[in-house]
């Protein structure tokens, strides 16, 4: 999957880096799910984000944010609308 290479690749070492980079890109990519975290879960339901926008934000990868998001629709937090856009969904459940 590429959200979980992704992230492999930065635990393992992406080929031309040597361990000592390694800190610096663990850092990085704790950073990049901290924000990712921190944006998520400040979303009302109705609220919604591209990809790209997630990414940007992040500073991960699309592939990253996408298996993210996936998950997150899978469960029912998001949903997938056809233009792209992930919307909250209300995690409330209808009375009646």
């Amino acid at each position: 999957m590429a959200g979980r290479c992704g992230i492999a690749l930065a635990r393992s070492g992406p080929a031309g880096f040597s361990s000592h980079h390694m800190p610096f890109l663990s850092r990085n990519i704790d950073v990049g799910f901290t924000r990712l975290q921190e944006f998520l879960l400040a979303m009302e339901a109705g609220d919604t984000v591209r990809l790209a926008d997630l990414a940007q934000v992040s500073g991960l990868s699309e592939d990253t944010c996408k298996t993210a998001l996936d998950a997150l629709a899978r469960v029912g937090i998001l949903s997938c609308e056809t233009d792209g856009r992930f919307v909250r969904r209300t995690l409330r459940r209808s009375l009646g």
